[in-house]
C-alpha cells in the first residue's frame, strides 16, 4: 500500500473546509518558521518525521481552537504550543521512566515521554501525539488521554494517514474513530 501524501491531504482539507466549513478554513494556521523547527527538532533530539514536516511546512496550528477542532475534535497545535504542552506535560510525569523509554513506538505508556510530540489536543485534555521512540511504528499518532493515559494502539500510523483519512471523511461525511464530520451554523466544523 502507497503512503498518502501530506500535500495532496492537506490539499483536499483545504479545498473542503474553504467550500463547507470557512470559518474553520479561515482559523487554519500558516507555515511554521525555520527557528520554529530547528527548536522542537532540538528538544526531541533527533528528527521529526518527513510528515509532520511536511505538514507544519503548510499549516502550522490556528489562530482559534474552539473554530478549529480539525483533527476529530482536536485542535491542531502550532509549534509553541507543541512545545508549551510537551514542557507542562512533562513536569508532570516527573522523572523520566527508562523502561518506558525503551519499549517501541506505539506501546502503551502510563507516563508522558520526552520522544512525545504534541500535535494536537482537545477540550478536555486529551492530547494527540507524535511517537517518536525508535521502532516499526516510528512516526504514529497515538492518543493521551487525561485519565487513561496513552492506552490504546496507535490511532494512525503516522500525520500523512491521519490527514488523508480525516480529507475522506470529510468529503464522504463518514466517520473517523465513531465521529462523523458537522458542520454548524457558523461554518464551524464539528465531530459528532
Amino acid at each position: 500500500m502507497t503512503r498518502p501524501d501530506v500535500d495532496s491531504g492537506w490539499d483536499r482539507i483545504e479545498a473542503w473546509l474553504r467550500i463547507n466549513a470557512p470559518t474553520t478554513e479561515e482559523h487554519l494556521g500558516g507555515p511554521a518558521r525555520t527557528d520554529e523547527m530547528a527548536r522542537i527538532t532540538s528538544l526531541v533530539g533527533g528528527p521529526l518525521p518527513d510528515d509532520l514536516v511536511a505538514w507544519w511546512r503548510r499549516s502550522c496550528g490556528t489562530t482559534s481552537p474552539l473554530a478549529a477542532r480539525l483533527l476529530n475534535g482536536h485542535t491542531p497545535y502550532s509549534i509553541i504550543e507543541a512545545v508549551d504542552r510537551r514542557s507542562m506535560m512533562l513536569d508532570v510525569a516527573g522523572p523520566d521512566d527508562a523502561a518506558l523509554a525503551a519499549e517501541p513506538a506505539g506501546s502503551p505508556c502510563w507516563n508522558w515521554l520526552p520522544m512525545w510530540v504534541p500535535i494536537g489536543g482537545d477540550t478536555g485534555g486529551d492530547l494527540l501525539f507524535v511517537d517518536l521512540r525508535p521502532g516499526q511504528e516510528h512516526g504514529c499518532v497515538m492518543r493521551w488521554y487525561e485519565t487513561e493515559f496513552a492506552t490504546e494502539d496507535p490511532v494512525w500510523p503516522d500525520v500523512a494517514t491521519m490527514l488523508a483519512e480525516i480529507a475522506d471523511a470529510l468529503e464522504h461525511g463518514t466517520p473517523v474513530h465513531g465521529a462523523h464530520p458537522k458542520v454548524v451554523d457558523d461554518g464551524t466544523l464539528h465531530w459528532a
